[in-house]
């Protein structure tokens, strides 16, 4: 299991100068405070249709209110992500991005993305809902980010983000594998964020594939990424011409 949390919210962007396309936002892991990192396709194109040049960077702006925004961060770079750091935990936050050239020329503002910071209580500053640590260990002292009280292989930071429980060494993320007409099909069933320590949150999950795991490099699985948990199994069946490869889930809270 991945441990990563992220979040993707999809949002169409309009500009006179450029089609900034659809704009992210990945969340980090739990902290004191909040950071959020907003990604986005790059622009090709002016909205004539006519190649896009001469391209230096992108404004973000954001604030509390939407469509007025207090804070803003210069990228002059064609990186298309950036983090924003010390944001309040359970306050609002909207972010729009412009574009602009060498020239200085600004796009309009992309369409504006709305979020909400989740509110944890996290005196320990842990990275673990304190509500969710004392339900499981009646203290704040047991768990940690790093620890694995139920020995299954498994740390607490990740039995929180995936659901699982903590003090259970049968509960943990798994992939069942079967075989179906002679050929492999993977499944694995959803955990929705329910419960104590996660009011107003979401669970995605996403499936990955890699060829060597000595490379390290996983790759998503094209229709298997940022899948709404509400419990349901979901399955994928490699196609019949596919090479060996490993799997895993990526598990994302927001």
């Amino acid at each position: 299991m991945d441990s990563i949390i992220k979040s993707q919210i999809k949002n169409k962007t309009l500009s006179k100068l450029v089609s900034i396309g659809a704009l992210f936002m990945l969340l980090a892991v739990p902290a004191m405070s909040m950071e959020v990192t907003l990604a986005w396709d790059p622009p090709t194109e002016t909205t004539d249709g006519a190649p896009l040049q001469n391209l230096q960077g992108y404004k973000i702006f954001y604030g509390e209110v939407s469509s007025q925004y207090t804070q803003s961060i210069n990228m002059a770079s064609l990186a298309t992500t950036t983090t924003i750091t010390g944001l309040e935990r359970g306050a609002s936050y909207f972010f729009v991005v412009k574009a602009y050239t060498t020239q200085l020329a600004e796009s309009d503002e992309s369409s504006e993305v709305a979020w909400m910071a989740p509110f944890i209580i996290d005196i320990d500053a842990d990275g673990l809902d304190d509500e969710w640590e004392t339900t499981h260990f009646n203290q704040l002292e047991t768990a940690s980010a790093s620890s694995d009280c139920d020995q299954d292989g498994v740390q607490d930071l990740e039995e929180y983000i995936a659901g699982t429980a903590p003090d259970n060494a049968d509960d943990f993320p798994s992939l069942e594998t079967t075989l179906q007409n002679g050929r492999v099909v993977i499944r694995f069933r959803t955990q929705p964020a329910a419960g104590v320590g996660y009011e107003n949150r979401n669970r995605y999950y996403s499936l990955e594939q890699c060829a060597d795991l000595r490379s390290g490099n996983w790759q998503p699985i094209p229709g298997a990424t940022a899948i709404l948990a509400t419990g349901q199994t979901e399955q994928y069946q490699p196609s019949a011409s596919s090479s060996s490869a490993y799997y895993k889930t990526r598990i994302e809270l927001n």
